[in-house]
């Protein structure tokens, strides 16, 4: 599932966030391997150089997929300007809003869709979730591309298509 919609992502990059280090070292070599095959890295680190690396590779196009978790460097994130980002596991409610918080780094007028991949055992934690942050949860469409991709109109403002 995660690959098919890294496949349909109309920008071709974003963050995933996963449960823990060693998830997304797991999400990394499955994304880093068969066909189609996404370039990714794990930030990790509270080394600047390193997270500088892996930030300038994501802003050139080298990496694809900045993969986290809650106990990444989130703070940096806010340099990537990302348009899509992945819960690919949420184990506790709470983190929902830590993730959301990216967006508080971002212009007003950049739009983030947050996507998360929920199997059964998330089912209990995403029903806290819309409770505790009255956010609604929906499935994706079969035209997922075309509902995130977002245009610019003559006049400047961001519109979405679809």
């Amino acid at each position: 599932m995660l690959k098919e919609l890294c496949k349909r992502n109309p920008y071709s990059q974003g963050i995933i966030f996963c449960g823990g280090g060693q998830q997304c070292e797991i999400v990394k070599d499955a994304l880093d391997s068969g066909n189609p095959s996404f370039s990714s890295a794990v930030l990790e680190s509270n080394n600047v150089k390193c997270v500088n690396e892996i930030i300038n590779a994501y802003k050139l196009g080298a990496i694809q997929y900045i993969l986290v978790n809650d106990y990444s460097p989130l703070h940096t994130l806010h340099q990537v300007d990302p348009k899509i980002i992945i819960n690919f596991e949420l184990r506790k409610a709470s983190s929902f809003l830590k993730r959301a918080c990216i967006a508080k780094y971002q212009s007003s007028r950049n739009k983030i869709h947050y996507i998360s991949i929920l199997d059964e055992n998330q089912s209990t934690t995403y029903e806290q979730v819309e409770a505790n942050f009255r956010v609604s949860l929906v499935e994706l469409p079969s035209n997922v591309s075309e509902v995130l991709a977002d245009g610019v109109n003559g006049d400047g403002d961001a519109k979405t298509d679809g």
